[in-house]
């Protein structure tokens, strides 16, 4: 069964609905381009990538994994389509051309990494001036996460289901007090080469953007007229800078 799979048939009902909205709305998200040269940071096994393809939102373009048995399943995934390369992040700068993407994605990638901005000055230096970018991260603070780790428990109950326990104060603090640093984890914990979802905020990788790029749309996922109160994930809409002429 492949990554993309798992998620969205095993797990609880929870989980899945939380999947499912994510992978729908980015391709929303995405819309409003057509055959473009895409670069997707975090590709896992390409699926996102597969279906803005057969959506014609896609024409060409890179996946980036640093696991290569998800490039390989990338790789299985576009069999028989040229114009695609999935690579290891340390050949961005060699295999990519900078200016030469239409379309940026990142989803459920920015967690997981002890430096983000480095991804997101990937995502510029490949993306052309006014490029559209789609960011996605979890919400893993506010009363959203004690939903979250219900729906992580059930999921776990009839087959493994990796995630992170919160003590009682932890989730106190991330669920209430909206503070994902008053507690020991991955994200404070310099050595860290790979962080997890706990001691995550979102709101961090929104300062970031903002930063570097415009931000067109804010959309959270599932419910989005919830808000980042009771979701699951929040999504951007972006554009790449306009390089003076």
């Amino acid at each position: 069964m492949s990554y993309t799979e798992r998620l969205l048939t095993q797990g609880s009902f929870l989980t899945r609905l939380a999947h499912g909205g994510r992978y729908r709305r980015t391709l929303e998200l995405a819309s409003g381009v057509r055959g473009a040269a895409a670069v997707d940071f975090g590709c896992g096994d390409g699926m996102i990538l597969r279906r803005a393809y057969d959506a014609g939102i896609v024409g060409s373009g890179y996946g980036v994994d640093s696991d290569p048995s998800m490039r390989e399943s990338a790789a299985a995934n576009f069999a028989g389509i040229d114009g695609f390369r999935f690579i290891d992040p340390a050949e961005i700068d060699r295999v990519i051309p900078a200016g030469s993407c239409d379309l940026a994605i990142c989803t459920e990638t920015l967690e997981h990494v002890q430096n983000p901005e480095v991804i997101l000055d990937a995502v510029v230096r490949c993306c052309r001036p006014g490029a559209r970018v789609v960011i996605t991260v979890p919400i893993e603070v506010g009363p959203s996460l004690i939903g979250k780790q219900l729906g992580r428990f059930l999921a776990g109950i009839r087959r493994p289901y990796g995630y992170e326990g919160y003590q009682l104060r932890e989730l106190f603090s991330a669920a209430v007090l909206w503070n994902a640093r008053g507690f020991d984890s991955s994200h404070v914990r310099e050595e860290a080469p790979l962080t997890g979802h706990k001691g995550f905020d979102f709101r961090d990788i929104e300062a970031a953007l903002r930063a570097r790029m415009q931000i067109e749309r804010t959309v959270c996922s599932p419910f989005p007229a919830l808000g980042q109160v009771l979701n699951s994930t929040v999504m951007w809409r972006c554009r790449t800078p306009e390089r003076p002429s």
